[in-house]
């Protein structure tokens, strides 16, 4: 996966989204990563019919994207495993921030449904049943560290794995998923994007950004 090119889609409007995974198969994405319609609020069985109709509708893989802090709808478990059955679905980015909703998604799919999580405290847990993929800003940021920890668990060496995850919990707290313009922030002191603020979101104050460049050079990411 970590290959494949995605393109991010989320609107309130069934016609929108699917009108929006079509522009970005023409930009050459290979799979389309929709979050659940916001501010509208569906129940389950509108949601499930949201998600199905647009797996049948586009030509690329679909990749379900649950964050109820951005969009107010929480995609339960028994929905996700019902989504989890649509051919064109071919998986989901958790990021509930609920260990506990993502094992129950993990048991319900017997495993067998491709799985990612936002990069958080709670990633170390999920990388414990095998969850070691992740798809987010910080994706590009932690990965080096979070790759020698996933190589512990691969190893069998769950206390090696935990130190290092323990070390990273500072720079999973400053760039949290909640924290876009941190972990924006982040990347650009990296040199892996540009400076780039868009309203309503606004730049860092002074001490912030110090703290961050600080945070960064203790983990070797500075540019």
């Amino acid at each position: 996966m970590t290959n494949d090119r995605y393109r991010g889609d989320g609107l309130e409007q069934h016609g929108q989204g699917y009108r929006a995974d079509e522009d970005g198969k023409k930009l050459g994405a290979h799979m389309t990563l929709v979050v659940a319609p916001y501010y509208n609020r569906p129940t389950e069985a509108g949601l499930y019919r949201h998600f199905r109709q647009i797996a049948e509708e586009v030509d690329i893989p679909l990749i379900l994207y649950n964050i109820p802090s951005r969009t107010g709808v929480n995609m339960l478990p028994d929905l996700v495993a019902q989504l989890a059955q649509i051919p064109n679905i071919a998986g989901i980015k958790e990021a509930s921030g609920s260990v506990q909703q993502a094992a129950e998604i993990y048991r319900l799919t017997k495993g067998n449904f491709p799985f990612s999580q936002e990069t958080t405290t709670s990633s170390f847990h999920d990388g414990c049943w095998g969850d070691r993929r992740y798809l987010g800003s910080l994706e590009h940021t932690a990965r080096p560290n979070e790759g020698a920890r996933d190589a512990f668990l691969e190893e069998k060496d769950p206390l090696k794995a935990l130190d290092l995850h323990v070390k990273l919990m500072p720079f999973f707290h400053a760039c949290s998923p909640r924290r876009t313009r941190t972990s924006k922030e982040a990347l650009y002191y990296m040199g892996l994007i540009e400076r780039e603020i868009r309203p309503p979101l606004c730049a860092l104050s002074e001490e912030n950004s110090a703290s961050l460049r600080e945070l960064l050079k203790e983990h070797g990411l500075l540019r």
